[in-house]
């Protein structure tokens, strides 16, 4: 599998997700994040979907990206 890194930015990603999301994008689908929260060292791998569920807010997040799937 092969990803292309999208954004390291916590509000160009919500805004990314959530556009694609109003626009029924089928791309959406292969959106990935991959993120670390403040108060532990666990590095989640989240599908777009599962990460807009949770509905992180920017406080608790403290490095993430936003990868496609290419292959």
């Amino acid at each position: 599998m092969k990803y292309k890194l999208v954004s390291n930015s916590f509000t160009e990603i919500i805004n990314i997700l959530v556009k694609m999301a109003l626009d029924i994008n089928p791309m959406l689908e292969n959106m990935r994040v991959v993120f670390t929260k403040s108060d532990d060292s666990i590095i989640y791998l989240f599908s777009s979907f599962d990460f807009i569920d949770i509905d992180p807010t920017e406080s608790s997040v403290e490095k993430i990206s936003l990868y496609q799937l290419i292959d």
